[in-house]
């Protein structure tokens, strides 16, 4: 049986990339965000969900 450490050294490269491709992800969600915000700014109920949305993201992005 593998020990989660010999797995995760195994497909350590698999993982760093699926971390920086979800950072790459979340960053252009943010500007995204942005350029939505300015155009749907008088929307209230889509400014609270996208930014309770992208809190969510943002706290994920730094949970390694």
């Amino acid at each position: 049986m593998f020990s989660f450490i010999e797995v995760y050294r195994h497909h350590e490269r698999k993982y760093k990339t699926a971390v920086t491709l979800y950072k790459t992800a979340v960053t252009s969600a943010d500007l995204l965000y942005f350029f939505f915000r300015s155009i749907f700014l008088n929307s209230k109920i889509f400014f609270f969900y996208t930014n309770l949305f992208l809190v969510g993201l943002n706290v994920f992005k730094y949970m390694e």
